[in-house]
């Protein structure tokens, strides 16, 4: 009897400190749901999806309270420099970078003897010109025409190529300069001229 006795006082005090349990088949309430909300926090929350507040399920405090409090970060404003794309505030990203107004820009830059940046499209770097330096020469021959027997007229080239550039040593510019130089003399090849008849 007092095993019974003890027993029945054991299950007594284990339900009172357990609490009433549901019966089998009843809805059974969740400790999640019995947790009283932080506060400042609300179920359903607003929160920002891409560009839109939207409500989501769950507690947890406001983010936004219309679509214009989900706009475009400083920080991923500031991120997209002209080196790196193009900002797009309607989509709060980051696009490819607008290509530049070739080559009339370019072309500019050369006329003044700059650099150009296609990376960047900008056009720097002053140029301090050096004398021009003279990097090889040549010279050509040829017969133009007979003009009697064993005498003919020359034409003789003289070819001399130069180069320039900036102080910095960065290369600028380089050109030929020309020089023709006529006259007749004894030629072998008019011989034939001779013999013809």
């Amino acid at each position: 009897m007092k095993r019974l006795a003890l027993f029945t006082g054991s299950v007594a005090l284990l339900t009172w400190l357990v609490g009433p349990q549901p019966l089998v088949g009843a809805v059974a309430r969740t400790a999640v749901a019995d947790l009283p909300a932080l506060e400042a926090e609300v179920d359903p929350h607003l929160a920002c999806e891409g560009l839109s507040c939207v409500p989501v399920q769950g507690c947890g405090s406001n983010e936004c309270e219309t679509d214009a409090d989900c706009g475009c970060s400083d920080e991923s404003r500031e991120a997209c420099s002209p080196e790196v794309g193009n900002w797009n505030e309607e989509t709060c990203s980051c696009g490819s970078r607008l290509p530049c107004n070739y080559p009339s820009e370019e072309r500019q830059c050369a006329d003044q003897f700059r650099i150009w940046n296609p990376e960047t499209c900008e056009c720097s770097g002053e140029c301090g010109w050096t004398a021009p330096v003279l990097v090889g020469n040549d010279w050509t021959n040829e017969l133009l025409y007979c003009n009697g027997c064993y005498s003919g007229r020359f034409l003789t080239r003289e070819n001399y190529y130069y180069e320039q550039y900036c102080q910095d040593g960065r290369f600028m510019y380089a050109w030929t300069s020309s020089f023709d130089f006529y006259y007749d003399d004894f030629s072998w090849d008019c011989a034939g001229e001779c013999w013809a008849w």
